[in-house]
């Protein structure tokens, strides 16, 4: 993957690119919540900081908390470290979201696909099935990422976006 755009929000490769494969990556940690994670975070904390405290809780109750914080770093990392990419490849598009595993994958034929949307107003990238099934493929969008991610899918996977 082409690297040479870093420092934009959306990075990704040509649609001419040498193994026929066009994308677009989107990180996570561009996208809006960041105080949701930041909550997250400061929550789990204190659920480990009370589940090593001797005598407040029952053993049970401490390995709940642990569970409990462990699921809310995991989401943390998650946001900080995964991307979205979409892809194009043989008449499917691929929607995949890495590296740690917390949304499933998607692989759709161009074909079956109505459109994709950004919706402003609710932020985020939607796709939408001749079947008339909406799916979100991401949320929490800042406006100015949802345009890059037009332009993006526009220039180098040849969709044309629904606003």
């Amino acid at each position: 993957m082409n690297q040479s755009t870093a420092n934009s929000d959306v990075a990704g490769s040509g649609a001419a690119s040498k193994n026929g494969v066009a994308a677009v990556r989107i990180a996570w940690r561009k996208l809006g919540g960041g105080g949701l994670v930041s909550s997250a975070l400061i929550f789990a904390v204190m659920l480990l900081v009370l589940a090593v405290r001797e005598g407040a809780f029952q053993a049970i109750h401490r390995m709940l908390m642990v569970v409990v914080a462990a699921g809310m770093l995991y989401f943390v990392v998650a946001r900080r470290l995964n991307a979205t990419q979409l892809s194009v490849r043989g008449g499917t598009l691929r929607v995949s979201h890495g590296p740690l595993p917390l949304r499933s994958p998607l692989s759709a034929p161009l074909e079956m696909i109505a459109e994709v949307r950004c919706d402003k107003h609710g932020r985020r990238l939607v796709l939408r099935t001749k079947q008339g099934e909406d799916v979100i493929l991401l949320e929490d969008m800042p406006p100015k990422l949802l345009d890059e991610v037009r332009s993006a899918l526009r220039d180098r996977l040849g969709l044309t976006l629904v606003t």
